[in-house]
């Protein structure tokens, strides 16, 4: 199911929307279509096979397969619209299909999510 990336800083969360940590996850508090818009940066090359996915509900829900098979320290980013009705959550996590951990950079990693409809 691949590592949970936490957004450990938030800067704005209007309504109590986001929970950061391990289990790190935003939650819609009303239906609607959002944008989601997230990067991460890697620290080791144990990312080999990794594919970035947004989870809703804790089923995979978006593959960006241009991040896929990253054999570099690097950064991954993730854009897509995605509807949520009151109450989903989405996470955005590097799955990866080898098993190995992944090491994320702290304090670069930044999300945005935005309600479009």
């Amino acid at each position: 199911t691949g590592d949970i990336i936490n957004f450990e800083t938030k800067d704005f969360d209007t309504h109590g929307a986001v929970t950061v940590g391990t289990n790190w996850k935003f939650t819609a508090q009303e239906y609607g279509i959002y944008e989601v818009n997230a990067q991460y940066r890697t620290l080791n090359n144990n990312a080999v096979n990794a594919i970035p996915a947004i989870y809703k509900n804790g089923v995979r829900y978006f593959i960006n397969y241009s991040g896929a098979s990253l054999t570099i320290i690097g950064c991954v980013n993730i854009v897509t619209l995605i509807e949520l009705n009151t109450g989903d959550y989405i996470d955005v996590r590097h799955d990866n299909s080898i098993g190995d951990s992944l090491t994320v950079e702290n304090n670069v990693n930044q999300i945005s999510i935005k309600k479009v409809k």
